[in-house]
């Protein structure tokens, strides 16, 4: 529970756009998966770099969130928060020692029926959600049936940038994939709806 976070870490989150519909504030939740074993460069403490990544993503990501003007709370700049909050934890000074640049990563952030996914590396998630219509005798842990799926991603690479000569980026080895999606409700009469077309 994202708010729950921003509470205590003291950051508050926007209260308008994407962060609120006609009932009142919607609920925010993070997701994350960090490999330590896919990192670069490959010698480098890849388990120390999942940790510290793991750690450190919520802080990250509600201070970008939170200094995004109201007008700007859309789908759009919670893309570019969630990019550059994979930007942040690369170039934190506070990386432990022997701590890899990136390692793979797969993050989802949750924001009522609006999800934003960020895929880096060969790391991938699935993000399900309970469907009470189907019975079930004993529910697995965590959830249970998958009424909704995302699409299937091309893993990017977890290579080096590549810089020019004033500064910008040639290569965009390192950059994870965002991509945003609308959630669909369970489709009347029962059953999961279609997944959205690849």
């Amino acid at each position: 529970d994202l708010r729950k976070v921003a509470q205590v870490l003291k950051i508050p989150l926007p209260r308008h756009g994407v962060f609120e519909d006609g009932a009142g504030l919607v609920r925010c939740s993070l997701f994350a998966l960090f490999d330590g074993q896919q990192c670069v460069p490959e010698d480098a403490l890849g388990p120390k770099t999942a940790e510290f990544n793991c750690r450190n993503l919520p802080a990250k990501l509600l201070s970008n969130l939170s200094i995004i003007p109201a007008e700007r709370c859309n789908q759009v700049f919670m893309k570019s928060a969630l990019l550059k909050t994979f930007e942040d934890l690369e170039a934190d000074p506070l990386r432990p020692p022997g701590a890899a640049e990136r390692c793979a990563a797969a993050v989802a952030l949750v924001l009522g029926d609006f999800v934003v996914t960020a895929v880096l590396g060969r790391c991938t998630a699935l993000l399900c959600q309970e469907d009470p219509a189907l019975p079930s005798s004993k529910p697995p842990k965590g959830g249970g049936a998958i009424s909704w799926s995302s699409r299937s991603y091309i893993p990017t690479e977890l290579g080096p940038r590549r810089r020019g000569p004033q500064g910008g980026i040639l290569e965009s080895g390192g950059v994870p994939e965002v991509s945003g999606h609308t959630l669909e409700a369970p489709a009347a009469g029962g059953g999961p709806p279609r997944p959205p077309p690849l």
